[in-house]
């Protein structure tokens, strides 16, 4: 598992959670730090193709 921090304005948040979903990432629970948001998560990798 590959462990990331998001900081995404607060307007986009709801775009952006199906997308983490999407790429199977598992968010913990956000934090509202003024205009933005802290998403911290995990995601499996994904295998590398050429």
């Amino acid at each position: 598992m590959r462990d990331f921090r998001l900081e995404i304005p607060a307007g986009v948040f709801g775009t952006v959670l199906p997308v983490l979903t999407r790429l199977r990432a598992v968010p913990r629970t956000p934090a509202l730090k003024g205009a933005s948001y802290v998403i911290e998560a995990n995601c499996p990798p994904r295998p590398c193709t050429r």
